[in-house]
């Protein structure tokens, strides 16, 4: 065969903890809607938004993680960042699909 592999493969999957972790991956998904919303404050702010986004990064784990985040002007709580992130995601698509016309 051109493919060989071991029969130890079938079990793969149990190295994986997305499959068996819970609340594991919403990580993944509120840190780049994080960071969506952080870098567009960057980006239409400019220097009048860094104060706060070094008030960000100087809160290490000192409070609660959704407080650290509203310390960028980011409140995870409101639908504004999520929004942000699914908008940002439909305009990169547009342009992908954009470049293949």
């Amino acid at each position: 065969p051109a493919v060989e592999h071991n029969d130890l493969i079938r079990y793969e999957w149990a190295r994986i903890p997305h499959f068996y972790s819970s609340y594991y991956v919403y990580k993944y998904a509120t840190g780049i809607t994080t960071a969506v919303s952080i870098a567009s404050n960057i980006l239409e702010k400019g220097e009048a938004y860094f104060d706060k986004y070094r008030q960000f990064l100087s809160a290490g784990g000192s409070l609660p993680p959704l407080d650290i985040i509203r310390l960028a002007d980011v409140d995870l709580e409101t639908d504004a960042p999520y929004e942000k992130a699914m908008k940002e995601f439909a305009d990169t698509l547009a342009e992908l699909e954009k470049s293949f016309e």
